[in-house]
C-alpha cells in the first residue's frame, strides 16, 4: 500500500505490458498518445512544484509537520486506492482475459459494484457501489452515476456484478480465494481466480 502506487507511476509495475519501457512522467512513453506529450510534461512541472514546495515546508517547520500534515494522509489516500481498486476488479465470479479474448466490452464489464455502506460511498463519490458505471462511461460525471446504474444494472440484467460483503470481509475472501488465476481450458484467454487448493490446468 505504500510503494506499490508509486511503482505503478514510476515503472509500470503491474501494469500492463508495452514493447518498451514506460512510466506515467514521461511525455513519449508508450502509455499516452503523442498529442498528450504537452499535458504530461505540463502535469511533470506542476509535480516538481508541489515537491519544492513540500520541501520549503519542511525547511521552514519540520520534516515531522510535514510527514503529520501530508505525507500520512498521503498513504491513507492510496491505502484507499489500492483497497478499492483490489475489491472492485478481483472477485472469483469475474473473469479476466488475456489479449487473444480481451475486448473494450469485456475488460468494462470484469469488474464489480462493492457498497462500502452510506458513509463512504458517499465520501469516495460512489467510485466504489458504481464502478461498473465507471468503467463504461468513465467521462459521466460522478453525481450521475447512482442514477446510471440503476439503468446500467436493468440492462446488463446477468451481466452487471455486484457483491454486499462487508468490505474487510471481501479483502480477507480475496486474499485467500484468488491467489491464482487458471483458464476454462488449458490454452483459453479467459482465466478465473482460485484459491491455493483448486487444480490448476
Amino acid at each position: 500500500m505504500v510503494l506499490g502506487w508509486p511503482l505503478y507511476l514510476l515503472v509500470n509495475a503491474t501494469g500492463r505490458p508495452y514493447p518498451r519501457w514506460a512510466n506515467h512522467f514521461s511525455p513519449s512513453s508508450p502509455i499516452f498518445r503523442p498529442s498528450q506529450s504537452s499535458l504530461i510534461l505540463l502535469s511533470d512541472v506542476a509535480l516538481v512544484l508541489v515537491v519544492s514546495l513540500l520541501g520549503w515546508w519542511a525547511y521552514t517547520t519540520s520534516l515531522t509537520t510535514v510527514v503529520c500534515y501530508y505525507g500520512i494522509p498521503y498513504i491513507l489516500v492510496h491505502h484507499w486506492l489500492v483497497l478499492i481498486t483490489q475489491l472492485q476488479h478481483t472477485t472469483r465470479a469475474l473473469p479476466h482475459y488475456n489479449d487473444t479474448e480481451w475486448t473494450w466490452l469485456r475488460g468494462a464489464l470484469a469488474t464489480v459494484d462493492r457498497s462500502y455502506g452510506s458513509f463512504y460511498n458517499h465520501f469516495f463519490h460512489h467510485i466504489s457501489d458504481t464502478h461498473v458505471v465507471h468503467h463504461l462511461f468513465s467521462r459521466l460525471p460522478h453525481y450521475h452515476a447512482v442514477e446510471a446504474t440503476k439503468h446500467v444494472k436493468f440492462f446488463l440484467k446477468g451481466y452487471y456484478n455486484e457483491d454486499h460483503t462487508f468490505f474487510y470481509k471481501a479483502l480477507w475472501t480475496i486474499a485467500s480465494d484468488c491467489v491464482v488465476a487458471t483458464p476454462d481450458q488449458k490454452g483459453e484467454g479467459t482465466v478465473w481466480f482460485q484459491d491455493r487448493k483448486s487444480k490448476q490446468l
